[in-house]
């Protein structure tokens, strides 16, 4: 109850947001790098090519679990915020 009388509720969704279109915009600017740099030993020159699949959920995971430090921290912080509420 404390998250939505807080307005953490609304806030999450667009920070969770935002920090999946930054993983996603990394992992598409470093796989076309990676793709000018290997395309010969990769065997595929474009990142719709179905073969650059595995390059892609590597990519999203390395950013992902880069990531994870900030999504936690924000979320620790909006639960600090909420038990502070409660313990009034």
């Amino acid at each position: 109850m404390g998250h939505y009388v807080l307005g953490h509720v609304w806030k999450e969704i667009v920070f969770s947001s935002l920090m999946m279109l930054l993983t996603l915009f990394l992992a598409d600017r470093a796989a076309k790098v990676i793709i000018a740099r290997y395309k010969e030993r990769f065997g595929f020159d474009r990142l719709s090519d179905i073969a650059s699949f595995p390059l892609i959920l590597l990519l999203f995971g390395v950013f992902g679990l880069l990531s994870t430090h900030s999504t936690t921290g924000y979320l620790v912080q909006s639960n600090i915020k909420q038990i502070s509420l409660v313990w009034k």
